[in-house]
């Protein structure tokens, strides 16, 4: 393995080189609160196949922000030329789960050097960074010193008393979905859409039917809607789990046993089923290996 930062590199991560060599580099990102620990162990199924893995961190690694609030999408162009540079693959193929799904999202509409993308229960707007009790008014990413385009989250605007009552009263939802109640009240604005129709590449696009933590079912669809109606000219394979969890494009039987508790304790689907989402990310898992297979 080779480790590397931001003030050496400009960019952190890890680099595992694998049995199936440098042909095609899968380039890993975590999701949301996945430090370096959980983003290593996360990748494990897909470095166990063979691939030659970097495991990129965009927040909460040694010198990169510690909130989602400002992060350089400079990374993933850094970490490609470093790849380039070292081991000319023929194709860079990015993936992350949850956050890390939107992330990869738009680094590849931003960066050339991905070459295709496997976006595990993404969203398609870029939000603007917020709590449930605070708006930043700036965007969760920037990109050449300017903050990334973004949907306001004005839900925030509702406070956080008034909007317990309101998930609480509203059938469906309840504090478990919290988050996805809380996505579910926004108008996205077409200034925040992640431009999908820039990628250079193939995109396999999963969701989670009823997703518990914010529409990923409703963004793959739209997204393929999108890029159907804009001529896309590569392949989209979209898939929407039913049943399905936010939980998926990991491998989190090997993430630490707090990461699972929260996991299997605030995430509706995993209290209700926990052996359908397990099917759910084994199905999931397979179908990522396939795509890079197939790339």
């Amino acid at each position: 393995m080779i480790r590397l930062s931001v003030k050496d590199h400009g960019f952190a991560g890890i680099y595992y080189p694998g049995q199936k060599g440098t042909d095609k580099i899968i380039l890993f990102v975590g999701g949301a609160a996945c430090n370096e620990t959980v983003s290593v162990r996360a990748s494990t199924f897909i470095r166990h196949a063979g691939y030659s893995v970097l495991v990129l961190g965009f927040y909460l690694w040694d010198d990169t922000p510690k909130e989602l609030l400002g992060i350089p999408v400079e990374y993933v162009e850094r970490a490609c030329g470093w790849l380039n540079r070292n081991y000319h693959p023929r194709k860079i193929i990015m993936t992350g789960a949850s956050t890390g799904g939107a992330f990869a999202l738009l680094a590849a509409s931003l960066v050339p050097g991905v070459n295709a993308v496997a976006a595990i229960v993404p969203f398609d707007y870029v939000m603007e960074s917020a709590t449930f009790i605070k708006r930043r008014h700036r965007s969760i990413y920037t990109w050449r010193g300017k903050d990334v385009p973004y949907t306001p989250f004005t839900t925030v605007d509702y406070g956080l008393p008034r909007l317990l009552r309101l998930v609480l009263r509203n059938k469906g939802y309840g504090f478990k979905r919290l988050l996805r109640f809380g996505y579910d009240q926004l108008e996205p604005e077409e200034e925040g859409r992640i431009h999908t129709e820039d990628i250079q590449g193939d995109l396999l696009l999963i969701g989670a039917h009823r997703d518990d933590c914010w529409p990923s079912e409703v963004a793959v669809r739209r997204i393929a809607k999108n890029l159907r109606e804009k001529n896309f000219p590569y392949q989209v394979t979209v898939k929407v789990y039913n049943p399905g969890t936010h939980a998926m494009g990991g491998d989190y039987q090997e993430a630490p046993q707090y990461i699972q508790f929260l996991m299997h304790h605030l995430i509706k689907a995993e209290t209700d089923n926990p052996k359908a989402c397990d099917r759910a990310r084994a199905q999931c898992e397979q179908e990522m290996l396939d795509f890079f297979e197939n790339q």
